[in-house]
């Protein structure tokens, strides 16, 4: 996972990861506790924590009305 936005203001961090149509991604949760926990400090804040699951996206349409690659955004909340 990356970082890939969020809002100081809002103390919201967007981690993301891509996979391919048929790859099964392997996803390390407290990688991305940790990375979100990180850029909250920068922030003045003490920790993260994840408050959705997650929202998919197609970001290369494939044939068929299928996705050749997938975006899964997952949203973490700074908190002291």
């Amino acid at each position: 996972m990356s970082a890939t936005g969020g809002s100081k203001a809002d103390g919201v961090v967007e981690m993301s990861y891509e996979y391919g149509e048929f790859e099964e991604p392997v996803v390390n949760p407290q990688q991305g506790v940790e990375a979100a926990t990180k850029r909250c400090k920068a922030w003045g804040y003490k920790t993260a924590e994840a408050f959705d699951g997650g929202i998919n996206t197609c970001v290369i349409p494939g044939g068929l009305g299928g996705c050749s690659t997938m975006r899964t955004t997952v949203s973490y909340q700074c908190t002291n």
